[in-house]
C-alpha cells in the first residue's frame, strides 16, 4: 500500500511539474510570436498603439489562426474529404473581428523589453459569419 501511495505522490509531482513546464513553454511561444508579428507591422511603418498597427496585427493573427485551422482540418480528413467535410458540418474558419480584438503591453518573460500582445478579447463569441 505504501508503494502505491508513493507512486501516486510521485506521479502527481511529475504531472504538476509537466504542466508547469508546458505553461512556461507556451508563454515563451506566445511572446516569440508576438515579437515576430510586432516586427512585421513595424517594418510596414505601423507604430503601437495606432489603429493601423492594431489592424496589421489583426490581419497577421487571422492569417496565423487560419493556417492552424487548415492544418487541423487536414489532420482530421484525407485530402479529398476536406471541403466535403467542411460543407457537411457547416464549419468554416471564423476570423477575429476588430471589435473583439485588442493589444496591450506585457512584461517580457526574460525581464528585458516589454512586448505588445494582441488577441481576441472575447473567446466565447457567437458565430460572426454574415
Amino acid at each position: 500500500m505504501k508503494i502505491i501511495a508513493a507512486f501516486m505522490a510521485s506521479l502527481s509531482l511529475f504531472l504538476v511539474g509537466g504542466c508547469s513546464l508546458f505553461a512556461e513553454w507556451e508563454s515563451g511561444r506566445v511572446e516569440t510570436v508576438a515579437r515576430s508579428e510586432d516586427r512585421a507591422c513595424r517594418q510596414r511603418d505601423y507604430q503601437w498603439p495606432s489603429e493601423a498597427y492594431i489592424e496589421c496585427r489583426l490581419q497577421l493573427y487571422n492569417h496565423r489562426n487560419r493556417e492552424n485551422w487548415e492544418r487541423l482540418s487536414l489532420s482530421q480528413n484525407s485530402p479529398g474529404e476536406i471541403s466535403a467535410a467542411a460543407n457537411r458540418s457547416g464549419e468554416r474558419y471564423k476570423p477575429a473581428r476588430r471589435d473583439n480584438f485588442d493589444c496591450e503591453m506585457r512584461p517580457s518573460s526574460a525581464g528585458d523589453i516589454d512586448y505588445v500582445h494582441c488577441a481576441e478579447t472575447d473567446t466565447a463569441r457567437p458565430d460572426i459569419n454574415p
